[in-house]
């Protein structure tokens, strides 16, 4: 490994928010990072609303690129609900928001194009006699890196190399997401403009709070999560998709996504909302952050 951080030559396993992250404050320090993504293209829809923690609003203020003002929403006060919509508790607060989109693509345009290499995951690595490390990529080619970072996901070849021992297991809640634009929303919800609120009930809560919109247009969306405690005998339903394909939570076998079509198994009551709470399955020890210090979407079915 080199002496120095500088000029270190860093791989970084996965091109989603925490790989990126993790490059442009190894890339601030002197490293050369380099990010290998296994998807082909940009990462789209792979999560909605996401709290902006200090960590990350003080790594986009020091850039200095960033305008925490367009990437962002503010929120000035904490409100709870009771089940008739009054207000039952409310105190200031001073938090920031932004969507997975929004950040996504302000980071990405931050780091050198040619620092990301889209459809290239990281498949395997090994320790080299010069106590470096080669790293065996999807297209079957090898780099040699002196540090592999991975943030490669929940289903991470970095983490099933170093914990092969380590598999998912079900948290004991799901989560239904989505957004809404605010031109979209009657105006009753106008209450819920720079506000975090909350509503609470038995085995439920339900959050909603401002984001910017997709393209960083002036406008905002909403973005809202409904969260349920559910037994594992019930995860069947709510974890089928509108098509009648179960999405798996692990390494998947014949008869889920990606492999045959099972019936159409929704509760009653519920409509074809897309995949449901099978895109949030991504959590540890409930509402999770990400193995980065930096935020991620705030919903989860599963932990490490």
């Amino acid at each position: 490994m080199a002496d120095s951080i500088e000029g270190l030559r860093v791989a970084i396993a996965g091109g989603s928010l925490g790989g990126l992250l993790a490059a442009l404050e190894l890339r601030a320090i002197g490293c050369d990072a380099h990010v290998y993504e296994r998807s082909a293209v940009r990462l789209e829809g792979r999560g909605a609303g996401i709290v902006l923690h200090p960590a990350t609003t003080g790594f986009l203020e020091r850039r200095g690129s960033f305008d925490l003002d367009r990437v962002s929403s503010s929120a000035a006060s904490l409100r709870y609900l009771d089940a008739s919509g009054a207000v039952a508790f409310e105190e200031p607060i001073a938090y920031r928001f932004t969507s997975y989109a929004t950040l996504y693509a302000a980071l990405i345009d931050a780091l050198p194009s040619d620092r990301y290499a889209f459809g290239r995951a990281v498949v395997a690595a090994s320790p080299t006699s010069d106590d470096r490390v080669a790293v065996n990529l999807s297209d079957g080619s090898t780099v040699a890196a002196d540090l592999l970072v991975g943030a490669d996901g929940i289903r991470s070849t970095v983490r099933s190399m170093l914990f092969p021992q380590v598999r998912p297991a079900y948290a004991g809640y799901v989560a239904w997401r989505g957004t809404v634009l605010d031109r979209d929303l009657p105006a009753a919800a106008d209450a819920l403009g720079g506000r975090l609120t909350y509503h609470v009930g038995q085995k439920t809560h339900m959050l909603t709070y401002e984001i910017p919109a997709p393209d960083l247009a002036a406008e905002r969306s909403i973005n809202w999560v409904w969260y349920r405690n559910l037994d594992v005998p019930d995860l069947d339903d709510v974890l089928t998709d509108p098509t009648g394909i179960r999405t798996c939570l692990r390494p998947c076998g014949s008869g889920s996504r990606n492999g045959s079509r099972s019936r159409d198994r929704r509760p009653q009551g519920v409509g074809k909302w897309g995949r449901g709470p099978s895109s949030a399955a991504r959590s540890r020890r409930g509402i999770r952050r990400s193995r980065s210090a930096f935020g991620v979407p705030r919903t989860g079915a599963i932990r490490i």
